[in-house]
């Protein structure tokens, strides 16, 4: 078993995502599929801003305004919601924008301590 901390490692991989596509991804032994999606256009804060859909059964994941070189991610897993079992699920990332390709490592994740 992988652990990051206290939350067990589901899936770990890595896309290289070319503007104006996604990825999609499963993540056995769970039912529910995973998107990622980069739509073109800032946010309104100015702001790298991710959100989550849940759709159809696959959980769509929206990043809008990554667009660093040096890259960005998230300073602790988020929760995005729980697991048949009642253990929390979570993600964590790391992007870079390179000329409006995404380079994208991304971590799911079952249970865990969340602060």
């Amino acid at each position: 078993m992988t652990t990051v901390g206290d939350r067990k490692v589901l899936f770990s991989g890595s896309f290289i995502i070319p503007a104006g596509e996604s990825a999609s991804f499963e993540v056995p032994p769970l039912t529910t599929k995973f998107r990622i999606e980069f739509p073109p256009g800032a946010p309104a804060s100015g702001q790298p801003e991710t959100k989550w859909i849940f759709s159809n059964g696959t959980l769509v994941i929206v990043f809008t305004g990554w667009n660093n070189s040096l890259g960005g991610s998230f300073l602790k897993p988020t929760k995005v919601g729980s697991l048949a079992d009642g253990r929390d699920l979570s993600f964590n990332v790391a992007i870079y924008d390179l000329g409006g390709t995404h380079f994208v490592n991304i971590e799911i994740y079952a249970g865990g301590t969340f602060l």
